[in-house]
């Protein structure tokens, strides 16, 4: 088995309605842009094009990320694509274990088949005010805590280890005696 990273296609793949692609838009532009891999299907029109899309997209959500993160809504639950998408993120979820597979962000009060009440989300529902409760800033980087950190690189020198004391001698600053 390769790196954390080489073990899935995406870090987090992006599961919503088409109704809240604007906040979702935001969310997968703020972790792409931040170094996520992350499966949004406009980010991937190209590599759909032509593709058996029930069978790729069973795929995408089973098995390609560490996460899945479902954007619940009346919309969602209601949608044939959407249902196709959170059956293939809980298949996963079952088969592997993994409770924190499916990462739940509430944009409405909507019940969602096989998601339970004890199950914790993310609350991005519109408070009084007409905002939302957690911005999509915020649900960028709550997903982003979510994913391990990646390791810094090693860094390199150039210079060979002999002449590294010369240069370090050279780079001190002199004492002032006096």
């Amino acid at each position: 088995m390769g790196s954390p990273d080489s073990d899935f296609e995406y870090d987090v793949v992006l599961s919503f309605a088409g109704e809240h692609r604007d906040f979702v838009e935001s969310v997968a532009s703020i972790l792409r842009a931040g170094g996520v891999r992350v499966f949004y299907d406009a980010f991937e029109e190209v590599a759909l094009w032509g593709k058996d899309l029930y069978e790729h997209l069973n795929w995408v959500y089973s098995k390609a990320a560490r996460h899945c993160v479902l954007f619940s809504s009346v919309e969602y639950r209601d949608k044939l694509w959407t249902n196709h998408e959170r059956k293939s993120a809980q298949a996963r979820a079952f088969q592997e274990h993994a409770a924190d597979y499916v990462l739940p962000v509430r944009l409405d009060d909507a019940e969602i088949p096989g998601h339970f009440a004890t199950v914790g989300y993310m609350d991005a529902t519109l408070g009084e005010s007409g905002e939302r409760k957690r911005s999509s800033e915020e649900i960028a980087n709550l997903i982003a805590k979510k994913l391990p950190r990646k390791p810094v690189p090693e860094r390199k020198s150039f210079i060979p280890a002999e002449r590294m004391s010369f240069i370090v001698r050279l780079t001190r600053p002199k004492r002032r005696t006096g």
